[in-house]
């Protein structure tokens, strides 16, 4: 799920002292928020269909898919 794959994100980056922020929106509800500005943006294969809407949406903001494997290999990190 969604949020189990960013807990496992956020524990990564925790554990490799990176002070960022993993952050999970339904699409619908993405937009920027006073003081949470996304710095990056990743949808997951489930809506990669609304990768160019984002891309206009968020046009200052890098935008990318996260494959299948991708997903997994993040999940196989994480654990380490």
């Amino acid at each position: 799920s969604t949020c189990l794959l960013a807990s496992r994100m956020q524990d990564c980056a925790d554990e490799h002292l990176l002070q960022i922020e993993i952050l999970v929106f339904v699409h619908k509800k993405l937009q920027y928020r006073r003081g949470k500005n996304p710095d990056i943006i990743l949808l997951k294969p489930q809506v990669r269909f609304l990768f160019q809407e984002t891309e206009k949406r968020f046009q200052k903001k890098p935008v990318m898919q996260i494959e299948q494997e991708q997903n997994m290999h993040i999940i196989k990190q994480s654990r380490t």
